[in-house]
């Protein structure tokens, strides 16, 4: 029931996201020619370590052309052959999520908003599942990664 007693039909009632405290750009690159089924692992990410990582946006060529680093990003076409596992040590908190299902775009404008969860960057890994070889060039998955730091008392 509504304000007033009145029904509220499903698509007009909207449920509050935690609010956005903190945001960075991570790419995986897809090395041209990567075989089926294969696993490429997140670098790094020295300023990402110890945080608390709360959502994630995926983007295709559509809406990002380019990495920082200019290697093209995933192409539309593309996303339904590409998946991300996201872990916590060695527990897959995440695994094998459609990359094309972290594109907010496609999902109404919904970013992946998850229990806050400390990311392990080189066991986490996207994967492509495309058709061997892979792409003809390099292309990169690319992440809008949210997250907090244990000081963000705010959270």
């Amino acid at each position: 029931m509504g304000r007033y007693g009145k029904i509220v039909p499903p698509h007009l009632i909207f449920i509050p996201m935690k609010p956005i405290v903190r945001s960075e750009l991570v790419w995986v690159k897809i090395p041209a020619g990567t075989g089926q089924g294969a696993s490429i692992p997140f670098t790094d990410q020295p300023t990402l370590n110890g945080v608390y990582i709360t959502g994630v946006e995926a983007f295709t060529a559509n809406e990002f052309a380019l990495t920082p680093d200019r290697i093209p990003v995933v192409p539309t076409a593309s996303a339904i052959e590409v998946a991300v596992t996201f872990n916590e040590g060695s527990d897959e908190r995440h695994r094998h999520v459609p990359y094309e299902s972290l594109n907010a775009i496609r999902n109404a404008g919904v970013w992946h908003e998850f229990e806050p969860f400390r990311m392990d960057w080189q066991k986490s890994r996207v994967h492509w599942y495309g058709p061997a070889p892979g792409p003809e060039d390099d292309i990169a998955a690319v992440f809008l990664f949210h997250y907090v730091r244990p000081e963000d008392s705010r959270y």
